[in-house]
């Protein structure tokens, strides 16, 4: 993937940044044709693709085929992926989808609307999602038992 600079010179590449609405950076997607479509997407986001556009067509997908698992792993990766200025973005995507998601999922994704979310985070599973590490349960101490 190249990323050009906003003077149009190569800023190498761009790994797991964050996308942002308000970035000087632009993305050049790889080309993926209509074949196996889904599966290329999916791709795109398990490598880190940062383009926002990419997110949205693989939840759009989902959406379409009213998988609400792949729609909240879709929803999961672009929360991950887009950083705390794409608030609206995440909030246009959940207005979307959130009527295939189970109640547990929309509050969850609700509650990091305006920060998104890292890949380390705590958070329901989801096998869809790409970028998530896997961390499923609170990673601190709820009470110290002292005898």
């Amino acid at each position: 993937m190249l990323v050009t600079g906003a003077r149009g010179h190569a800023a190498g590449s761009v790994g797991a940044e964050k996308l942002s609405l308000g970035s000087e950076r632009f993305v050049a997607p790889r080309f993926v044709d209509t074949h196996d479509r889904d599966a290329q997407l999916e791709r795109l986001v398990a490598i880190g693709v940062v383009d926002v556009r990419i997110h949205l067509e693989r939840l759009d997908r989902c959406i379409e085929r009213r998988d609400s698992d792949a729609v909240y792993g879709a929803l999961l990766d672009l929360f991950i992926a887009t950083d705390e200025r794409s608030t609206e973005v995440r909030r246009r995507a959940m207005h979307w989808a959130g009527m295939l998601l189970p109640a547990a999922q929309r509050e969850f994704l609700s509650w990091h609307l305006a920060t998104g979310l890292d890949a380390r985070d705590a958070m329901i599973p989801s096998r869809f999602s790409r970028s998530s590490l896997g961390v499923v349960g609170a990673t601190r101490l709820v009470a110290a038992v002292r005898g």
